[in-house]
């Protein structure tokens, strides 16, 4: 999450161990002797277009590592639609963890259309995974593994399930 700075927003756990020292915060209790990340790629395919959306997590937290916007778009802010039940303040957070982690994906995707057919594919380190789907479903499966790994308190509890993440899967399945 951003903490409040009266010069700027700093960034904090999602950003990677180089850029920890880079701004001072050392390496944040984060074991620099083990770097493994578990790199997984979404490539979605429609018409003629194709949209690859590459996730890193950080292997031992299962958090998702990725760069804060240097200009946190205004949607971000905490005090911007807070949930009810985030025990974050407004006061010593300047922006939602899981608002910031989905900035990407929505400039990413955002273009898709819900109801549009699409081929989606999901590299993961031990498997491939393959659909034919709409962008709704395939966006979605994203959406939560985005969830589960942000810097959100409240989302903590579902962030072991994203080892075991399994895109598209059924209700049996999960």
């Amino acid at each position: 999450y951003c903490a409040k700075d009266s010069t700027k927003v700093k960034t904090h756990a999602w950003i990677t161990s180089k850029r920890f020292a880079a701004i001072g915060l050392g390496t944040m209790g984060r074991d620099t002797t083990v770097s493994e990340t578990i790199n997984i790629r979404y490539t979605f395919t429609h018409a003629a277009d194709t949209v690859v959306y590459d996730v890193a997590l950080d292997a031992q937290t299962l958090e998702i590592i990725f760069d804060a916007p240097e200009v946190p778009p205004a949607w971000t802010a905490l005090e911007f639609e807070q949930c009810k039940h985030c025990p974050l303040a407004a006061s010593e957070v300047s922006h939602c963890p899981l608002a910031l982690s989905l900035d990407r994906l929505v400039r990413t995707c955002g273009r898709l259309l819900s109801y549009e057919a699409m081929d989606a594919r999901v590299d993961m380190p031990d498997k491939i995974i393959l659909k034919q789907t709409t962008a709704q479903k395939a966006i979605s499966s994203l959406l939560g593994l985005h969830m589960a790994t942000s810097h959100c308190p409240s989302m903590k509890l579902l962030r072991p399930m994203a080892r075991f993440h399994t895109p598209f899967a059924s209700r049996e399945e999960t």
